[in-house]
């Protein structure tokens, strides 16, 4: 008989979520525009989606939403710093625009910081 030496947290293995969100300014949405409807319940949807995996790297958040997306995640991770909302989606576009993460947003979590 074999014993499993192996303890719980050294058989789960890192799930890593990377995805195009294409979260654009506010200021851009529009009819015409019509890929870029419906942000609001994207980034609650995209919220959602983050809470399955460990690590979340997104691509093409613009700031917008990105409140959404942290009312979803808050509890279970930790946001980098330099991509947590103001709470306001001209606040947040104006600082993407001063400090240049040109629209990545991460997170992890919280288990991994203790």
């Amino acid at each position: 008989m074999e014993a499993n030496t192996k303890t719980q947290d050294q058989s789960r293995l890192l799930s890593v979520l990377t995805y195009n969100v294409y979260l654009v300014p506010d200021i851009m949405v529009s009819e015409v525009c019509f890929t870029c409807t419906n942000q609001k319940s994207r980034a609650t949807g995209i919220g959602k989606l983050i809470k399955q995996y460990d690590v979340a790297m997104l691509q093409e958040v613009w700031c917008s939403q990105t409140s959404r997306i942290e009312q979803e995640i808050m509890r279970s991770h930790q946001i980098l710093s330099l991509y947590k909302s103001l709470g306001n989606t001209m606040f947040d576009f104006l600082r993407t625009i001063r400090t240049k993460p040109g629209g990545l947003y991460g997170a992890f979590r919280k288990e991994f910081t203790e």
